[in-house]
């Protein structure tokens, strides 16, 4: 009876075990889920507010609707980037931090109207790497007619064009506003326009993360962007745009298992402040389309709420709170 009693024992310490071990292995695997949702959704944020302060536009009277009044600057993207990420992590704001943040991007590339940035690691004097913004590639593709090779240059959202082409020793240069111009026609189309910025960008991004990848560091993942949106509901770039690939990143808890945290963020519309003078004749501010159905004229456009207040109007809390409507347009 009394080893039946010891079996009984040593079977239910086999199971407390196997339980155990179960548990521990599922809440590491939730752990593991919970640091990747994490890790995506604060890069989500951060490339928000670093595409946030690198765009503006050309003026207030503009039409905002479309992409080519919109100018990317990328003077303070990579800062706020790093900042908003220690932030969500908890990290001290200081250069020390900037590397561990920079350290875990594969890649990031900042996309305008007339060709793109890439960040790249360079060496500073302390041979520490950082992330610095590459001068600005066209979208160009060459073509050979005659014996001569033409290098043309398009835009992400209208017609206009550029081609390069050496004659006799001189570099000869031709531009124009539509594909239908002497020089472009039979050259370019919007078919092949598209074609021309969905490789460009495949081929320049998919180099940056092979050259930023860590010395030993193996790239488990393959990149592409397409020229049309597909069916599965990848984006084509149509407008200026901003691109993050994570890799693993150790202060987010996250290992190698982690292919990639990858969000990209465009232009859709610029929602301007208006300002206006209501019904009691006192002037005041919301931003456009908060005010649908109203009664109020709109007296003076803004880039900001800001920008309205030093003119003098106050915030109109009948409408501030309201939904902002914005309408994605087809370019």
């Amino acid at each position: 009876m009394k080893t039946w009693f010891n079996l009984f024992n040593l079977l239910a310490l086999f199971t407390l075990f196997f339980v155990t071990d179960s548990l521990y292995r599922k809440l590491d695997l939730y752990e593991k889920e919970y640091n990747a949702k994490r890790l995506i959704c604060a890069v989500e944020y951060a490339a928000e507010k670093a595409f946030y302060d690198s765009i503006g536009t050309r003026s207030n009277q503009t039409d905002y609707i479309s992409p080519i009044q919109v100018v990317v600057d990328p003077g303070k993207t990579l800062e706020s980037f790093d900042v908003m990420m220690e932030l969500n992590y908890g990290l001290s704001q200081s250069e020390a931090s900037d590397i561990c943040i920079e350290d875990s991007i594969a890649g990031m590339s900042l996309i305008t109207n007339d060709g793109y940035y890439l960040a790249r690691l360079q060496k500073t004097g302390e041979d520490a790497m950082r992330l610095y913004w590459s001068p600005k590639y066209p979208y160009s593709y060459e073509k050979e007619e005659g014996g001569v090779v033409y290098t043309y240059g398009v835009t992400l959202a209208d017609e206009r064009w550029y081609r390069i082409w050496n004659k006799g020793g001189t570099l000869r240069f031709a531009k124009g506003d539509s594909y239908g111009d002497a020089g472009a026609a039979g050259a370019l189309s919007d078919s092949l326009r598209r074609q021309i910025i969905s490789q460009t960008l495949t081929d320049a991004v998919a180099l940056s993360i092979k050259e930023n990848a860590r010395s030993g560091q193996e790239i488990g993942y393959s990149f592409y962007i397409p020229s049309r949106q597909t069916l599965s509901g990848i984006n084509a770039v149509s407008s200026p745009s901003f691109l993050v690939v994570m890799n693993s990143a150790p202060y987010a808890g996250c290992d190698e298992t982690l292919d990639a945290a990858i969000t990209g963020i465009k232009v859709i519309r610029k929602v301007r402040t208006v300002g206006y003078v209501n019904e009691s004749g006192e002037r005041k501010y919301c931003y456009e389309t908060q005010q649908a159905g109203g009664t109020c004229d709109i007296v003076e456009y803004f880039s900001s709420p800001e920008a309205a207040a030093k003119a003098g109007y106050t915030a109109d809390y009948r409408f501030i709170f309201n939904k902002i409507i914005y309408e994605e347009t087809a370019y």
